[in-house]
């Protein structure tokens, strides 16, 4: 059912959804980190597509590119995260 959720929106490739499976998957992901569990293979596979799509439909709108997106994000991150 969640793999449906991810394959729904990447090929929707709707930032907003892949905004979306992006967050959920993170969260997921440090849930199982703190019981001491891996990641799933599915959602590293799905959270890399989603990415991936994310940075290139901003790139592209923007006109920068795919790197300096994702170090724009990252520093942003940084910044709301002190």
């Amino acid at each position: 059912m969640r793999e449906q959720k991810y394959k729904e929106a990447i090929k929707a490739n709707d930032p907003k959804a892949l905004v979306v499976i992006i967050k959920m998957i993170y969260q997921r992901k440090q849930q199982r980190l703190a019981q001491g569990k891996k990641c799933t293979a599915t959602d590293t596979k799905y959270f890399q597509i989603a990415e991936k799509l994310l940075y290139e439909e901003l790139g592209t709108a923007i006109g920068k590119p795919k790197q300096e997106i994702v170090d724009t994000i990252v520093e942003h991150i940084g910044q709301n995260s002190v």
